[in-house]
């Protein structure tokens, strides 16, 4: 913003000189007076926390006994039954990753291949058509072979 036409007599223009006035009350309102509003505005909302958790303490709060004891004519239900444990030897079933549908049909075909020449399929066999790391082939050949 070029201050020299508003000096001339000749160029001068309304609107150029409201510009020149507006803008340093827009910056003077960035710089100054919104961060009071903010400080007032976040004094009010403390305020108002601080007023919501004065009367109402935990202790009063609290009533002593939740559960009432139930009717001595009312009888209790059964306990469910106890989850039977699992060895500690049983492993959890591994997943294999997530394949393209493509894939996966490469693989469908290899396993019937496999089954057709009478061998059983094998986690080699998901390595010829997937280029894989053992382990990886191993969870994938687990994954077709239970589907």
């Amino acid at each position: 913003m070029n201050v020299v036409p508003q000096l001339h007599p000749d160029r001068f223009q309304l609107g150029s000189l409201a510009v020149h006035l507006i803008v340093p009350v827009v910056v003077y309102g960035l710089a100054e007076v919104i961060p009071v509003i903010q400080a007032r505005s976040r004094q009010v909302v403390m305020q108002g926390y601080a007023e919501a958790e004065g009367p109402c303490s935990p202790a009063e709060a609290a009533d002593p006994d939740p559960w009432p004891a139930p009717a001595s004519g009312v009888p209790e239900p059964p306990a469910p039954p106890a989850p039977v444990p699992s060895s500690p030897s049983a492993e959890p079933v591994k997943r294999g990753p997530r394949l393209p549908a493509h894939v996966v049909d490469a693989l469908k075909r290899a396993r019937d291949q496999a089954a057709e020449e009478g061998r059983g399929f094998a986690p080699a066999d998901v390595q010829q058509v997937v280029k894989v790391p053992d382990a990886m082939a191993t969870a994938i050949h687990a994954d077709l072979i239970t589907t």
